[in-house]
């Protein structure tokens, strides 16, 4: 049995729901909170991926990033090791997408190199 592990951090500028994405896809759907809590700083879950036809899975780590400007300067420290990045915004908010642009730059500065995945994510669609 092989784990492979991964390590994906999740901003986006507050309110956009990346905290209630995190906790659903961690549930397999089954926990979604209509209660808005604010993350400080960085959360994490750790999410194991069974992979199809195989003893083998994904052990994925994933850090919930705050999109509040308090922890900009923590980003650097929040982004250690980061493989991948999800960058969320609501599909009902025209600045929270343009602010996208500026995240990957931000996360792509902080992690020194510009090769890292990035997934964009349009939320709040219900």
């Amino acid at each position: 049995m092989v784990v492979l592990r991964a390590r994906c951090a999740i901003v986006g500028p507050s309110t956009v729901g990346k905290t209630a994405l995190l906790q659903v896809l961690a549930s397999q759907g089954e926990n979604f909170s209509a209660q808005y809590t604010k993350t400080n700083g960085m959360e994490l879950v750790v999410k194991n991926i069974a992979l199809p036809e195989s003893d083998d899975s994904v052990e994925l780590f994933l850090c919930d990033i705050s999109g509040s400007d308090l922890y900009n300067d923590s980003l650097n420290r929040y982004l250690d090791g980061i493989s991948a990045l999800v960058v969320v915004y609501d599909v009902c908010n025209e600045a929270s997408f343009n602010s996208c642009a500026k995240w990957i730059k931000d996360c792509r500065a902080a992690l020194q190199r510009q090769n890292v995945q990035v997934l964009l994510v349009g939320n709040k669609t219900d």
